[in-house]
């Protein structure tokens, strides 16, 4: 197996690996698989490579961009699969076994395949449950099998495998809960203000993570008024405008700040950031979403890597539901003694 030839891969990783190989020799149709966002996809090679080997179709969905399919470049780097197509719209003809597709492309595809991997791991994740469990029934075969990966059981009554800690055996972030009267709209608290002072003194970016383009406009007003004196690297990103130079011209300087509406377009996993997620508390966000801004801090140690922080007006469910997902997986993979402080 090539997984077990590894050195950079951890004997819980291998472990996981094994698992589900051996899940795919049986006969349960559905397995869930829960992690931490943005762990790795090298847990899936083993089985992806066996479903090859054995004449059968499989269906990858994902939201990571094109370029940046992690599993990908596994499989190039570790295997001799090369015969593999990324559907890009409906009429994408592929006679490959292996098939790469968005949530909004696997919704056209008339085919069924004999393996459906659902990973809503590797990138900020834009469905619910339900939406999920209908995308991946209508693309499986009636004989096939299903994985979900996911921070949540998607299947009931099905298998699941916990790997409670990422690749770095570093424990997740855990967010802090900042509440304040203020109207973030127009200005920013007195302690949010010094917070990214001492993150710029430090060399830490700053990332303000807002919910839509509106208030994307409303915080770089006054960022901009009160933080231009400290650092000229100020920067906003939105997903209806995406210039993908401001990324670059923000990964230049670590006094960088930006304030976006779309973080897996901005976030690197080898520069530490701390990220402050205004309106947190906003209807758009919901406990999934929060979990996965502490995913993007960095893969460095409890002490080089950032921070997350929501600003709110108030808690609520959506808020303690993300604290408890987190805590819930540092727990688990502290009594198993899978982290390395």
């Amino acid at each position: 197996m090539i997984i077990n030839n590894l050195k950079e891969v951890t004997i819980e990783v291998r472990k996981i690996s094994n698992k589900i190989l051996n899940w795919g020799g049986n006969r349960e149709s559905f397995l869930n698989i829960t992690s931490p966002p943005y762990n790795t996809s090298l847990i899936f090679i083993e089985i992806l490579m066996m479903f090859i080997d054995e004449g059968k179709d499989i269906l990858y969905i994902t939201g990571e961009q094109e370029k940046d399919i992690e599993i990908i470049d596994y499989l190039r780097k570790y295997t001799k699969i090369r015969n593999y197509t990324y559907i890009r719209s409906s009429t994408t003809i592929s006679n490959s076994r292996l098939n790469f597709c968005t949530y909004n492309k696997a919704v056209t595809i008339p085919k069924r395949y004999d393996l459906v991997i659902y990973d809503d791991i590797r990138s900020y994740p834009n469905y619910s449950k339900y939406e999920i469990l209908d995308i991946v029934n209508k693309c499986c075969d009636e004989k096939g099998k299903i994985i979900a990966y996911s921070i949540e059981s998607i299947f009931n009554n099905a298998e699941e495998i916990i790997l409670p800690m990422r690749n770095n055996k570093m424990p997740i972030t855990e967010p802090r809960v900042i509440t304040t009267r203020i109207d973030i709209n127009k200005d920013v608290p007195f302690v949010i203000y010094e917070y990214i002072k001492w993150s710029i003194s430090i060399g830490k970016r700053v990332i303000i993570a807002v919910p839509d383009d509106t208030k994307v406009f409303n915080v770089i007003s006054y960022i901009y008024k009160y933080f231009k004196d400290i650092t000229r690297n100020i920067f906003y990103y939105s997903k209806n405008e995406k210039n993908v130079k401001v990324i670059r011209e923000f990964h230049k300087y670590k006094d960088g700040i930006m304030i976006t509406n779309n973080i897996d377009d901005i976030c690197c996993d080898e520069y530490k950031t701390n990220i402050l997620v205004f309106f947190a508390d906003d209807k758009q966000y919901n406990y999934k979403n929060l979990v996965y801004f502490s995913g993007r801090t960095g893969k460095g140690d409890i002490v080089n890597r950032g921070e997350v922080i929501y600003l709110v007006k108030e808690e609520n469910n959506e808020i303690e539901k993300a604290k408890g997902i987190t805590r819930t997986f540092n727990k688990m993979a502290w009594e198993k003694g899978f982290l390395s402080l």
